[in-house]
């Protein structure tokens, strides 16, 4: 067979492949985990009345945008001691990444800040808050969105409601929880908008690269405008041919957006590979895949990790 009807096939059983794949519907809408990095002493403490108001507002009006908000303390009930404070964002993260049910995609990290000073010519107190927040992908860690929103043209605190801590609370919780919406807003919006970076299309499919000799991408599909997700994909006991043609499969799924060789061995090989899809079409695709190369094949996830097992037969 000549190496141009050879390629003619192949494209062929790509497309075929992907035609069907691409018609299988599965959720492409990502968990999101609300949390509070509080860990500098000067933010607004998780265990405060106005940190309350704050994480409620911000899940709320993420929520009410269209977005799939996981409540972090029902999910982390089993696995993390409840009520701490002064959290950082790598312990953060470990905890999303620990969440297995439901699957954490991304976290919402977000800091208080809430003063009141005293003006220089009178009693009166001007109260002033911020809050910034981003958005971080728990597998990728990529931030996918930051912003941030400030107030310093606050009303002043009632006369002697600097002295009252009930009314200093009850006075900031208003302002800040105002706050908290319009960051979740605009969060929700840069989520809604953000699009993966792709370099170009590729030619046609063909083998990758060796490790660390560069990357392979291909740019999505119509219709692939899902969350971006990453996974650690393992080839095992792939042969040298049946590796390349899987390599050319996994470059012709729908919203296949790119891929790199992590490790490459005679019997194991390890990619990077990085996706608009869910684990659920992966897996569906994988077992397709399988189906079209006549093997006889495994398929386990845990996590972002799949991994691919051939079975060896006699």
């Amino acid at each position: 067979m000549n190496a141009k009807l050879r390629t003619m096939l192949l494209l062929t059983g790509l497309t075929a492949l992907t035609s069907l794949v691409a018609p299988v519907a599965y959720a492409d809408q990502p968990n999101l985990l609300v949390v509070s990095d509080d860990a500098d002493q000067e933010t607004v403490p998780r265990n405060n009345r106005i940190f309350n108001r704050v994480i409620t507002a911000l899940g709320e009006e993420m929520n009410v945008q269209g977005w799939t908000v996981v409540d972090e303390v029902g999910a982390g009930l089993d696995i993390t001691a409840q009520g701490k404070v002064r959290r950082g964002l790598p312990e953060l993260i470990d905890i999303a990444r620990a969440i297995r049910r439901p699957p954490i995609d991304a976290v919402v990290v977000f800091q208080i800040y809430a003063s009141a000073k005293q003006s220089l010519n009178s009693d009166i107190y001007r109260p002033e808050a911020r809050i910034s927040g981003r958005v971080v992908n728990v597998r990728t860690s990529q931030m996918l969105g930051a912003f941030e929103v400030v107030e310093r043209d606050l009303p002043v605190l009632p006369l002697g409601c600097y002295k009252d801590r009930e009314c200093v609370l009850e006075q900031m919780g208003d302002h800040t929880r105002v706050l908290a919406r319009d960051l979740g807003a605009a969060l929700a919006t840069k989520l809604a908008n953000f699009r993966p970076g792709n370099p170009g299309q590729i030619g046609g499919p063909g083998p990758l690269p060796g490790p660390g000799a560069g990357a392979i991408v291909h740019a999505p599909a119509d219709g692939c405008n899902g969350f971006p997700q990453a996974f650690t994909v393992i080839l095992d006991g792939f042969n040298n041919q049946e590796l390349t043609k899987a390599e050319e499969y996994m470059a012709a799924f729908k919203c296949f957006d790119h891929m790199r060789p992590v490790q490459v061995r005679a019997s194991v090989s390890e990619y990077w590979y990085e996706t608009q899809t869910d684990a659920a079409r992966l897996n569906h695709s994988l077992r397709v895949m399988l189906d079209h190369m006549g093997l006889p094949g495994q398929i386990s996830i845990a996590g972002n990790v799949v991994k691919v097992v051939k079975i060896g037969t006699r």
